[in-house]
Order: C-alpha cells, then structure tokens, then sequence
C-alpha cells in the first residue's frame, strides 16, 4: 500500500497516456488506486498486489492484481488492471512477471477481464491465455443523435457498441 501511494502520481501519467481518452472506467485522481485498495468492495476476498516496470525510476508499465479464489475455489491472480503501451515490448514481460508472481505463490491461474475489441486480447492470446466463458452485455446509448454524431467523428472507441462481450480469458 506505502508502494501504491507513492506510485500513483506516476501510474496515473500512464494511465492517462494509454487508457485517459477512451472512457469506460472510473474517473482517475493521483489517490485512485489506494482508495481502491482501501475501499474495494471485495476487499475481503482480494489481496491486491502491484506489480510494475520500471527503468531509472520512471514507471513504464503496471499491473494492478488480485489474489483470489472467490466464486470458483480456484486459486489465482486476476489482473484488475494492465497499463502499458499499446505498441511498447512490455506486455511480454509485464505478465510473464505476473505469472511468476503466480507461481512463488502456488496459485494455479492468472485470469484477465478483456472486451471484445480490445487489442490486448489477441495479445494475452498469444501468450498462452485462453477463454474460459464469455459474457454479452448490451447497450443502448441513451442519447442516439449525440452519439451518431460522435460515431461519425471518431467509430473506433464505439466498435460494437449495441453488442459487446466480456471475455474471462
């Protein structure tokens, strides 16, 4: 938590280089994550760990994890949240890391959350993850003339937007 804290000014300069304009999560402060830690509604069933790249004190990419077995009984680390750059060689190393981190704990599976058009998925693929279910959410804009207008602006963050996906890979 002590690490966190003094790491959230730079994980939140990450997240916003990577992650800031495509919306979807929670609004981010510098105090985000070890609020998060604090008051996480499955706290009790999480014991949350971070993990994180560095090079001559500058943070390159993190991976915020839980440790868990809840719902299933299956020990293992989920990945709540993986910031690196889309295009950087990082992802490789950040979970392989992760699934080291896995092991020394004798947990017997790394989990991810990951959408449908997400371009880290076809990534965590390549590295040995696999689907174990999938779940469909729909969603209805709830402003259609505004969101046509954005659609025709800019169509890539709204990709599938009446029908997406929630891959547990």
């Amino acid at each position: 938590r002590i690490d966190l804290n003094r790491k959230s000014e730079e994980m939140m300069r990450l997240f916003e280089e990577n992650l800031g304009d495509f919306g979807g999560y929670p609004m981010r402060h510098n105090t985000f994550w070890v609020h998060h830690w604090d008051n996480n509604y499955y706290r009790q069933v999480y014991k949350f760990l971070l993990l994180v790249i560095e090079d001559k004190s500058k943070l390159l990419a993190y991976a915020f994890l839980g440790q868990t077995n809840y719902r299933d009984g299956i020990n293992r680390l989920d990945i709540l949240e993986c910031i690196c750059p889309p295009s950087s060689t990082l992802l490789r190393p950040l979970i392989e890391a992760t699934i080291e981190s896995a092991r020394q704990r004798n947990l017997s599976e790394v989990r991810i959350q990951c959408a449908t058009n997400d371009p880290m998925t076809e990534q965590f693929k390549a590295l040995g993850f696999t689907e174990r279910w999938m779940t469909n959410i729909l969603g209805k804009p709830l402003q259609p003339g505004d969101f046509a207008d954005k659609l025709h602006r800019d169509p890539i963050p709204f990709l599938d937007w009446r029908h997406f996906q929630l891959d547990y890979i």
